[in-house]
């Protein structure tokens, strides 16, 4: 299984959660440059595949707080 995965990482919760930056827009742009990858890449042949995202949460000081891997954090029909 082909895993991409979407870091993203926030200082406080001024601008929503680490989780809550995957949009689905950007879920969108994400799945286009996998399946870009993947026709760049055919010598792989049809791969299971998914979007995972990891979200780090980090204090003032650029500590971690919080780290959270959500496998399949972008879903498509």
């Amino acid at each position: 299984e082909l895993v991409f995965v979407e870091v993203k990482a926030r200082t406080g919760a001024a601008r929503g959660s680490a989780e809550e930056a995957l949009t689905p827009a950007k879920a969108r742009k994400l799945a286009v440059a996998a399946e870009w990858y993947l026709a760049d890449h055919e010598e792989m042949g049809d791969p299971i595949w998914r979007i995972d995202l990891v979200a780090i949460t980090l204090d003032r000081s650029g500590a971690v707080v919080r780290f959270t891997h959500i496998a399949n954090a972008a879903q498509f029909d």
